[in-house]
């Protein structure tokens, strides 16, 4: 847990800094989603798809977010929103 802890300092500081960094925020969300800290990693998880609209991980990782929150209709918006960007990519 010291070095998730560790992790969360530095990679906050790193945001305060860049705070436009899409893959900053994105490690934040699952630091945040390590530490058992869901509010806070669907902060960074939305911040993340605010950046860069069609990031596919973030996508996915705030549908699980909403699934935990018992959001229904959010993650079937967000995972249909991650298959597009999928097929996309693809």
């Amino acid at each position: 847990m010291g070095s998730l802890t560790s992790a969360f300092k530095l990679c906050a500081d790193f945001i305060e800094e860049n705070p436009t960094h899409v893959q900053a925020s994105f490690l934040m969300g699952l630091i945040c989603e390590a530490l058992d800290k869901r509010e806070k990693a669907e902060e960074y998880f939305n911040r993340t798809i605010y950046l860069e609209p069609n990031h596919l991980d973030a996508l996915n990782h705030l549908a699980f977010l909403m699934e935990l929150h018992g959001d229904e209709e959010r993650v079937v918006r967000l995972r249909k929103r991650a298959q597009r960007v999928s097929h996309n990519k693809g």
